[in-house]
């Protein structure tokens, strides 16, 4: 009689669980039981994926074998500190739970509308991730063959400089599908397709992975420093998201695929830019690194990019004018600026009086100009 009361008696207090409201903390103790739940299935299929890997199937655990058993260290340390935060948090919502330790249906539905965890766009596999990562190993050898190796941080020993919260330049990052990043010092994301010359379109004469990483730090230092100063605005939205690892350099573009006036170009609406490397009329690529982090984030743009890119309008170009005034060294053809092309570019009050000078006080309104807006 006395178990059959005590059974009734715990059905009664799940059942009145079942439709009783949570508190805040339950609420998200509840959440937090969802998502462990999820992490550990996620973790499971990842660690079923790694042990059909060659390396472990053979119990390889040297050379580049090592960082699949790396891999499947961090998956299984990832487990163990999941499952055990979730014994935890089942301590805390038991009443909520059923006899399979899971949450009823009622629950699991009232929570996927206040805190949806499905429809995401789902990674690529963990298996997928290690193919494209060895791509790292790759790079570093045709850096080898390259002669520059010692140049870069060795990102396959044991004392490889990876990216994280201590490390955050000069250092290398592989992002989660795969891509392999250098950051620089001043915090550029350059995709490693930039430091190998392509055989099938060899690099311009003045091509190499140093002049790369010197250029790029060269446009970072003209933007902390020249441009900072005529557009404190524009200049400090760009850094910012610098900061945040958000812009990327890349190299992929054939330089026949252009005009060949063409050293670079950005993706309007994206945080990517491209180098082109035409060996004529680049010969430098920090002024265009520079250039094209200018139209990224669309602070200095006054022109659309068909007239940008023509002749006729890039007297009045504010871009143009910015990247000429910043590098005033530059080799490339000279440009008659007009003064509008100059105030478009100088936003700071204390430094439009340059937009004044004898060599910028070319008609702003002539019928070139109209014919660029």
């Amino acid at each position: 009689m006395k178990v059959l009361t005590v059974t009734l008696l715990l059905w009664v207090f799940k059942s009145f669980a079942l439709y009783y409201t949570p508190n805040e903390n339950e609420v998200l103790e509840l959440q937090e039981f969802r998502e462990l739940k999820l992490e550990i299935e996620i973790i499971n299929k990842q660690i079923e994926q790694l042990e059909t890997n060659p390396c472990i199937v053979k119990n390889d655990h040297y050379n580049e074998c090592s960082k699949a058993f790396l891999a499947m260290e961090e998956l299984l340390e990832s487990r163990f500190r999941a499952s055990d935060r979730l014994e935890e948090v089942k301590i805390n919502i038991i009443h909520y739970l059923d006899e399979n330790s899971e949450l009823p249906s009622t629950i699991e539905v009232e929570l996927e509308e206040r805190f949806p965890i499905n429809g995401t766009c789902p990674r690529p596999s963990l298996e997928s991730l290690i193919d494209q990562a060895d791509s790292m190993l790759l790079f570093t050898k045709r850096l080898r063959k390259l002669g520059v190796y010692n140049n870069f941080m060795d990102v396959t020993s044991a004392q490889k400089r990876d990216c994280d919260e201590k490390i955050t330049s000069d250092c290398w990052q592989v992002d989660e599908y795969g891509n392999v990043f250098y950051v620089t010092k001043h915090g550029l994301k350059i995709e490693a397709s930039c430091f190998i010359d392509d055989p099938e379109n060899p690099r311009s004469n003045n091509y190499s992975p140093n002049n790369i990483i010197r250029a790029s730090n060269i446009a970072m230092e003209k933007m902390k420093g020249c441009f900072s100063k005529i557009n404190p605005q524009a200049a400090k939205q760009i850094l910012a998201k610098i900061a945040k690892r958000e812009y990327m350099m890349f190299c992929r573009q054939k330089a026949e695929q252009f005009d060949h006036s063409v050293c670079g170009y950005a993706q309007l609406g994206s945080d990517i830019f491209n180098l082109i490397f035409n060996e004529k009329t680049c010969p430098g690529y920090e002024e265009t690194i520079f250039h094209e982090m200018l139209h990224m984030n669309n602070g200095v743009d006054n022109l659309s990019v068909h007239n940008h890119n023509s002749g006729e309008c890039t007297k009045h170009d504010a871009v143009y004018f910015c990247s000429r005034y910043c590098f005033p060294e530059s080799t490339r053809d000279v440009i008659n600026f007009s003064q509008k092309g100059c105030e478009a570019c100088i936003k700071n009050p204390r430094e439009t009086h340059r937009c004044y000078q004898g060599k910028f006080n070319n008609q702003s309104f002539d019928e070139s100009y109209f014919k660029c807006n």
